[in-house]
């Protein structure tokens, strides 16, 4: 895959790709008119770039080798600074606020636009993705029109349709920001702007780095699984991403002064073998293995209970996954712990 420029205020009519390493000028037979502030997403299904404003009302396609305009009317009129992104979830292409007539809200499908449910306030150069992990559009900030116009930093966010907006603890109010999303870390990536948030102030171009999950977001939580033939695990603290969390086990033989906490990143099978898997062969009769056992760990043990703290690196890509854990020590074993990785 590519990434697809083009135009802007000083690039003309010309189409750029990138492919992570360069920069290739395309030289398609059939090229837009030059334009600047205007919004182009990729359309994963259809497999194409879209374009459409800036002081132009058409639309245009890019399919990596031409140009096409397509015969989809203007949904209203020229506008600047919109924001556009791909809503895959719906599979239409979504149109939003920008310069004039901010307040409409417009879908696309390949064929025509049409109108749609539009965002509570009124803005001009905000940034607007689809967070494909919790399947909605985020948009975030911008310049507020009205009588009173300021720099925001209201988060919408839109669920099929509707369009809802929060105020979450936020960065400072902005216009003219980047956004993408991190499908590998699954979170939304903001960088810089124009801010200060009182417009009347002089404007300073902002340089600092956002990371935004979501509300909806997974929690993270514990809950045990499978039987016991002696100890007992138990759910520890919430597991979450920069965080720690703990295990506990109780009901150890006595004297044991040292046991062995197990984790895997399945419960259903240990190598090829079906989970849960008797350990009756071992000796360990009425015992079941309950975990892949991919790592260990020993820990001290204090009249018959003991527990391992862990720490679950800062990083978004962990979130919504699966750990399992199970405890043992000479011949029993515990029932299993399900820890869910949210936040």
């Amino acid at each position: 895959g590519r990434t697809v420029l083009f135009g802007g205020t000083a690039g003309g009519d010309e189409t750029w790709e990138w492919d992570g390493k360069n920069w290739y000028l395309m030289r398609p037979a059939i090229s837009p008119p030059a334009r600047a502030y205007h919004v182009m997403c990729y359309d994963s299904v259809r497999q194409r770039s879209v374009m459409y404003g800036g002081n132009h009302t058409d639309t245009w396609e890019w399919d990596g080798k031409a140009w096409v305009r397509t015969l989809a009317a203007a949904p209203q009129g020229p506008k600047n600074r919109a924001v556009m992104a791909f809503d895959w979830g719906r599979r239409r292409t979504v149109l939003a606020m920008g310069e004039p007539n901010s307040g409409g809200s417009y879908e696309y499908d390949g064929f025509s636009w049409t109108i749609s449910t539009r965002p509570t306030d009124i803005n001009s150069g905000s940034a607007m993705v689809y967070d494909s992990a919790r399947q909605r559009l985020v948009m975030f900030a911008g310049l507020t029109l009205g009588r009173w116009s300021s720099r925001n930093n209201v988060t919408h966010e839109r669920i099929g349709t509707t369009w809802k907006y929060y105020f979450y603890p936020a960065p400072s109010g902005r216009e003219r920001h980047a956004m993408a999303y991190d499908s590998h870390r699954r979170c939304i990536v903001m960088f810089g702007g124009m801010g200060p948030a009182d417009i009347y102030q002089p404007k300073q171009r902002l340089g600092d780095t956002w990371e935004f999950i979501g509300a909806g977001s997974p929690i993270g939580r514990f809950s045990t699984y499978g039987s016991s033939c002696g100890p007992s695990l138990q759910a520890g603290t919430r597991p979450r991403i920069g965080g720690s969390f703990t295990v506990s086990v109780s009901n150890l033989p006595s004297g044991t002064s040292a046991a062995l906490m197990c984790a895997g990143v399945s419960n259903r099978f240990f190598q090829s073998v079906p989970l849960p898997m008797s350990l009756d062969f071992m000796g360990m009769k009425g015992c079941f293995l309950h975990t892949s056992f991919d790592a260990a760990w020993t820990f001290p043990v204090t009249s018959g209970s003991g527990q391992v703290t862990l720490s679950i690196p800062s990083s978004t890509v962990l979130l919504g996954q699966h750990v399992y854990f199970q405890a043992a020590a000479g011949m029993v074993a515990s029932n299993g712990d399900d820890a869910f990785i949210g936040t």
